[in-house]
């Protein structure tokens, strides 16, 4: 039996708040909720699949933006631009973007 199935079984079994379980098997009492939390949404304890693909890109009108900010100011570094864009995109994915643009 694994770590997640004797967690619950503890906890089915009433032996405990999620804290006092989370004590026991050495665990965060945030785990102990993630696992009611998957049960009683996907009515099992596996763990879900990750999450695989591509990163979501900017759009055209936020590289409309990005180009104005380089312009606006060339020496910016990649995590000001970021900042200033709002995007969720890695500095690594930022400076791909720009040198597809042209800007190196």
């Amino acid at each position: 039996m694994g770590l997640r199935e004797r967690v619950m079984a503890a906890y089915d079994a009433g032996e405990g708040g999620s804290r006092a379980i989370a004590a026991r098997f050495g665990v965060s009492g945030a785990f102990v909720r993630k696992l009611l939390m998957l049960r009683r949404q996907h009515g099992s304890i596996a763990a879900l699949p990750r999450r695989r693909g591509r990163k979501p890109k900017p759009a055209e009108k936020q590289l409309d933006r990005l180009c104005w900010l380089v312009a606006e100011k060339p020496d910016r570094t990649l995590g000001e631009t970021r900042r200033r864009l709002r995007l969720p995109v890695s500095i690594s994915t930022l400076s791909l973007v720009l040198r597809k643009l042209g800007f190196t």
